[in-house]
């Protein structure tokens, strides 16, 4: 399918993530070595432990991205707000000190889901067009891997619930292309707006997508007017 902006061929497949990763081993920056470190040191001690146990036993892995907050709100950062659970999942987890954001959502969330910049996933900017450069294209591009797509390649199941923002907003409909889709990036199921903006009460945008109750595991509910998040 070739893009109306650009007029490049986008793929609708996701290379080997394997092969992704060892192309970008020396582009990512000094800042996400750590994340990188831990990221793959899970991501190993899974696939480790699942070939040498009967019944493996993996840690699971909980990423919140929250917008609009400061750092230093929540209570296990010094932060004013009782935050108890949040608190008790930084006593029983890892807590980071250098993630740099960009100051706007969907370069971040480009930034925290592969470890790159964000112009190297080729969301320099934001997902209203592609702007034909390699680094504002207004989507995550095939030469980034998701860490949805290397953990679920190491034996997780990966889910997502919140708002995605990382795909073009003219591929947001029915017809796609969704190769830019939280399904297409590893996720395998996914509830939450497409958009980078939303209503709980109209559902603009919503979708459920690998939903167990469909034939095609890659396709994607949009729910009803009436539907609450708390039904799914």
């Amino acid at each position: 399918m070739r893009s109306a902006l650009s007029g490049r061929t986008v793929l609708n497949r996701v290379p080997d993530p394997a092969t992704v990763l060892e192309r970008n081993r020396k582009m990512r920056p000094p800042l996400f070595k750590t994340v990188r470190r831990v990221v793959t040191g899970l991501a190993l001690l899974g696939v480790t432990t699942c070939r040498k146990d009967a019944e493996p036993s993996r840690p699971n892995i909980v990423i919140i991205l929250a917008d609009d907050m400061g750092f230093s709100d929540l209570g296990c950062y010094g932060g004013e707000i009782e935050t108890p659970n949040l608190d008790r999942l930084a006593r029983n987890g890892l807590r980071y000190t250098q993630f740099y954001n960009t100051s706007r959502c969907c370069p971040t969330r480009a930034s925290l889901l592969t470890g790159l910049y964000s112009h190297q996933t080729g969301m320099g900017w934001m997902t209203a067009a592609d702007l034909n450069r390699p680094g504002y294209t207004g989507q995550l591009n095939h030469q980034s891997v998701t860490i949805a797509e290397v953990l679920r390649q190491a034996g997780y199941a990966t889910y997502m619930s919140g708002k995605w923002h990382l795909s073009l907003d003219k591929n947001l409909g029915p017809e796609g292309p969704t190769d830019s889709w939280p399904r297409q990036r590893g996720f395998d199921r996914y509830f939450g707006p497409l958009y980078g903006g939303g209503s709980y009460f109209t559902m603009r945008g919503w979708m459920y997508c690998g939903s167990p109750a469909t034939a095609d595991s890659n396709a994607c509910l949009a729910p009803g007017s009436s539907l609450w998040a708390s039904r799914i």
